[in-house]
């Protein structure tokens, strides 16, 4: 018996090929990797969690990755528990940053000082035991000056003692990525394994690296810079400019090429009162800011952002594929877009597409609308009165149970303006997601949607991915215009590097969201795509659409 049979058997679930085939390849998974989709339902953590307990058999450590905390909180509470019954042998631990550990020494500096404590390690700037410690990068662990024996009063260095002695650690990617000492990283005995690495929604696993490597520069410390090069008085006159108007948000991308060549002659002079860690930040800023101008390769784009200078990655692949490599590791998601593993720079690395469980055919319809939601159509008075007759009847076909999705609150607020009273006289219950609208907030409206069953939750793209509303609640899911990135600097630089990487992106968004409609097997439902250029995403040959064209058409 296989450890997924062994896992399925514990947990009363029945098998299903999709998920054997993403197992056994997992578990044969290399330093060249595997790149699996494994289409919505497959049951990716069963598998995932299996290949661990295979390789722990081998006597291997595994290491699990999330993307947020709220998977980890799924693996840790959902299915490490069963997976614990079924391979007694096995030890699970998992590991978050700092500031989620109790920290003994914090909590005493607090009681002396009188300073507000949230629960994690305050840090050296607020008198921690490792304040004027020079060597410390390293979180707790080496910096700590707590006795060996008191290791347990900081759950912080508990957690990472635990882990180094599992058979499974749990973690999230900006762990994996901050521990990594090929992106400058701070622990080389943390992660340092010979075992197998499994990304769990391996898609955002870019995002994630390019947030990790942007870096921002206020004009403060801007200003300090002396510039030199050709270009140097070019850009210190364009921030200038920019100065005077620090309200405003300013996207604009460097308007001269020319301004790459860019050097400074020194870094930015300390100023008394500095702490020891903004000093430091500022100086790595310096110094990728610096990489990129001397880069030739387009890796980056320079930015004025909300008064900041701002330099985003656009190109990880080398950092990436060094992190991944290091050993062996299987890359799943149910979306993967052709140009990923290129990407994260495992281009040789073995693609399969496992499949999904679904009958599409028998459970979901599909349709487009016959006008546009391109910018320059979507202006015109008549192609939103048009598109917005056409939303009214798919709602009401569908008799409500509807998750209305788009790429920007000034549309969302439109159309909710025209619909929200009618269908309130129509007896509709009406949701309706707020700029800035916290996390719990977004919760309450989801928790909402789910009890009324017949609602109409009016929603962004956040609503696009983690919705999970089985059954008959959700019978209609639209996408109001094909999520594009926003126009900005960096989507722009993807752009002109890869348009086949840019409409990728948009891709994984738009699959990522009719991915809710459909969750069980008795589920039914509508996608509608309110803007006829959705009708690109029928392509067959593209593993990351081709289950597309399996709904029925409406």
């Amino acid at each position: 018996m296989t450890e997924l049979e062994q896992y399925l058997a514990i947990r009363g679930f029945d098998q299903r090929d999709a998920q054997n085939h993403l197992y056994d390849h997992l578990i044969s998974a290399d330093h060249r990797g595997v790149v699996a989709q494994a289409g919505t339902g497959t049951g990716k953590s069963a598998a995932i969690l299996a290949a661990a307990a295979h390789q722990a058999r081998k006597g291997e450590q595994s290491v699990i990755v999330t993307p947020t905390l709220t998977l980890m909180n799924q693996y840790r509470d959902g299915d490490t528990p069963y997976a614990i019954k079924a391979f007694e042998d096995l030890e699970f631990a998992e590991i978050r940053g700092m500031a989620h550990y109790r920290c003994e020494q914090s909590i005493a500096i607090q009681a002396a000082v009188d300073i507000e404590h949230t629960g994690g390690c305050l840090g050296i700037d607020a008198g921690c035991s490792q304040k004027g410690w020079e060597g410390h990068d390293d979180g707790c662990m080496d910096g700590c000056d707590l006795e060996h024996e008191k290791r347990w009063a900081c759950g912080y260095r508990e957690a990472r003692y635990l882990a180094a002695r599992a058979n499974v650690v749990v973690t999230n990617a900006d762990m994996l990525i901050v521990n990594d000492r090929t992106l400058a990283a701070i622990d080389k005995n943390f992660l340092d394994l010979d075992g197998t690495l499994y990304v769990d929604e391996a898609h955002t696993l870019e995002q994630k690296l390019r947030d990790y490597a942007s870096r921002s520069l206020w004009h403060g410390s801007v200003k300090r810079f002396n510039f030199a090069g050709e270009a140097g008085p070019a850009l210190a006159r364009w921030l200038e400019s920019q100065d005077r108007n620090l309200a405003l948000k300013d996207t604009r991308g460097f308007p001269d090429g020319a301004l790459r060549r860019i050097a400074y002659a020194e870094m930015p002079a300390q100023r008394p009162g500095d702490g020891l860690t903004k000093q430091r930040e500022t100086q790595e800023a310096c110094s990728r800011i610096v990489a990129y101008m001397e880069d030739p390769h387009d890796n980056a784009v320079l930015h004025v952002n909300q008064g900041s200078l701002k330099m985003d990655w656009i190109n990880v692949a080398k950092s990436s594929g060094e992190l991944l490599t290091q050993r062996a590791f299987g890359l799943v998601s149910a979306t993967i877009p052709r140009t990923m593993a290129a990407t994260l720079g495992v281009a040789e690395a073995p693609f399969v597409d496992v499949g999904h469980p679904f009958d599409y055919k028998r459970q979901a319809w599909l349709g487009f609308s016959s006008y546009g939601g391109d910018y320059r159509s979507a202006q015109s008075d008549t192609n939103f009165e048009q598109r917005v007759n056409e939303l009214r009847n798919m709602i009401d076909r569908a008799k409500g149970g509807a998750l209305v999705l788009f790429s920007s609150f000034r549309d969302l607020e439109r159309v909710v303006e025209e619909l929200s009273p009618e269908l309130t006289r129509a007896g509709l219950k009406v949701l309706i997601q707020e700029r800035d609208m916290e996390a719990k907030d977004r919760q309450a409206l989801a928790d909402a949607f789910k009890a009324d069953g017949n609602a109409v939750l009016f929603g962004s793209e956040s609503f696009a991915t983690g919705f999970d509303v089985p059954g008959n609640a959700l019978r209609l899911v639209v996408l109001w215009k094909l999520p594009y990135p926003a126009v900005d600097p960096v989507s722009n630089a993807i752009r002109a590097n890869s348009y086949p990487r840019y409409e990728d992106m948009m891709k994984v968004r738009a699959v990522q969201a009719i991915g809710r409609l459909i969750r069980t097997d008795s589920d039914r439902g509508i996608v509608w795509v309110a803007d006829n250029r959705g009708r690109k995403l029928i392509d067959p040959t593209d593993p990351l659409t081709s289950h597309i064209p399996e709904f029925a058409r409406l």
